[in-house]
């Protein structure tokens, strides 16, 4: 009976470590509120919503030929050659991986740069979508995505704002 329950609490420990391991060395012996754990858990949810929807906002103006080679033409300078147009839009989409990235990595860990990151860049997202929306209005099929990023913009921003969450961060 004795071996049982050491048995047991050894498991127990094992798995608190590997758990307190995979949050990073600030998140170790610190007690996490549940409530704001709840709170950092929608944030992740909604850093990945919004990804997605960004991606997909890109996509729909890719293909409704919104971003081309030719809806450049009548820029002040002309437009670039096609393909630096292309090596554009690919590091344009390696970055934007990289600013999810950035904020999801630290959220996951409960790290409080995860926040500040996020606040930032759902901020400059919201305005982005908002302005977007203004520009461009009258086009559904991409003010759809657009419209949904400023929503979960907005919320993200909701739930980050909330009392204790970013203090609940390490």
């Amino acid at each position: 009976m004795a071996a049982l329950a050491l048995e047991k609490a050894v498991l127990t420990m094992s798995m608190t470590t590997r758990r307190d391991e995979s949050q990073g060395s600030s998140a170790r012996n610190r007690e996490i509120d549940p409530e704001a754990d709840n709170h950092v858990r929608k944030l992740l949810t909604l850093t990945v919503v919004s990804g997605v929807l960004y991606l997909t906002t890109i996509i729909t103006n890719i293909i409704t030929g919104q971003i081309t080679h030719k809806a450049f033409e009548d820029a002040p300078f002309g437009a670039p050659p096609e393909g630096l147009y292309w090596v554009g839009a690919v590091v344009g989409l390696i970055l934007l991986v990289g600013m999810y990235m950035a904020v999801y990595i630290p959220l996951r860990k409960r790290l409080r740069e995860g926040w500040y990151a996020g606040a930032v860049f759902a901020t400059v997202g919201l305005i982005h979508a908002a302005l977007s929306a203004v520009v461009a209005p009258g086009n559904l099929l991409l003010g759809l995505p657009g419209i949904a990023l400023v929503v979960v913009n907005g919320i993200w921003l909701f739930i980050a704002f909330r009392p204790g969450v970013r203090e609940g961060l390490g």
